[in-house]
C-alpha cells in the first residue's frame, strides 16, 4: 500500500498569514469563511493534513487572490521563504550562504511532506542549483510554483540579486533549477 501524502499544519497555516499580510484581515476572514466547514480547518501547525486539503487551500488563494492566476503562488513561496528565513527557521540562515541553506534545508523536508524527498545538486561556481524532488505521487503546478518561489526568495534573502528559476518535471517528480548571477 502506498503511504498517503500529507503536510504539516504549518505549510498551511503560513498560507493563511500570508493572504493577512498581504492582503488584509478582510481577505483572510473570506479564506477562513471558505474552509469553516472543513474537518481541517483551522489548522493546527503540528499535526499532519491530506495533501488534497493543502492543495485546496493553495487553489482557493490563487482564485481568491490572483484571478485563478496559478502562477502568482510564486509570491507565497518568497513570503513563505522570507518569514521562514526571519523567524522559525533564522538558524538555518544565521551566518548562511545560499548553498549552505540548500544543503541544511534538504534534512528539514521530511518535517514537512510525509512522503518524498529533496535533494539539491549545487554547481557554485556556474551559480546554480536544481532542487529535486522526487518520492510522492503527485507534483500539481500550485505546490511546484510556491516552492519556486520559496526558493527563488531564499536565494534573495541570503544575498543574491539576480535570480531566475524554471520547473520542469521528471519520470518520478520535479526539478526547480536556480540560477543566480550576480554583479
Amino acid at each position: 500500500m502506498v503511504e498517503e501524502l500529507k503536510v504539516r499544519g504549518s505549510s498551511i497555516t503560513s498560507k493563511f498569514a500570508y493572504v493577512r499580510e498581504t492582503f488584509g484581515p478582510a481577505a483572510e476572514s473570506k479564506l477562513n469563511e471558505r474552509f469553516a466547514g472543513s474537518a481541517h480547518f483551522p489548522a493546527l501547525d503540528a499535526l499532519w493534513y491530506p495533501f488534497s486539503h493543502y492543495l485546496e487551500v493553495n487553489r482557493a488563494i490563487a482564485d481568491t487572490c490572483f484571478d485563478g492566476d496559478v502562477k502568482r503562488l510564486r509570491e507565497v513561496g518568497q513570503f513563505s521563504a522570507e518569514h521562514a528565513l526571519t523567524h522559525l527557521y533564522k538558524v538555518y540562515a544565521k551566518e548562511a550562504t545560499f548553498v549552505d541553506f540548500l544543503l541544511k534545508i534538504s534534512n528539514l523536508h521530511k518535517r514537512f511532506y510525509s512522503v518524498g524527498s529533496m535533494e539539491p545538486r549545487i554547481d557554485e561556481a556556474e551559480g546554480q542549483a536544481e532542487i529535486v524532488l522526487s518520492g510522492n505521487r503527485e507534483y500539481p503546478v500550485e505546490d511546484l510554483y510556491i516552492a519556486q518561489g520559496f526558493y527563488v526568495g531564499a536565494a534573495k534573502r541570503l544575498g543574491h540579486q539576480n535570480v531566475l528559476s524554471k520547473i520542469s518535471r521528471t519520470a518520478d517528480g520535479a526539478i526547480i533549477a536556480v540560477r543566480w548571477a550576480d554583479g
